[in-house]
């Protein structure tokens, strides 16, 4: 869980430094989907939904 935390911390860092978010919702939603990606290692949206 930690590894995940720091992981999501670190996305949020990276991609908070570029100011082209409409939303500010899309910058944490995007490293949510990149951390349950890595977690499943599978590409298809159907086994994130687990």
């Amino acid at each position: 869980m930690k590894d995940t935390l720091n992981l999501y911390d670190t996305l949020i860092h990276i991609l908070g430094q570029h100011s082209h978010w409409r939303d500010i919702q899309h910058l944490h939603t995007l490293p949510c989907m990149v951390v349950g990606l890595l977690q499943s290692k599978v590409i298809g949206l159907s086994e994130w939904t687990s």
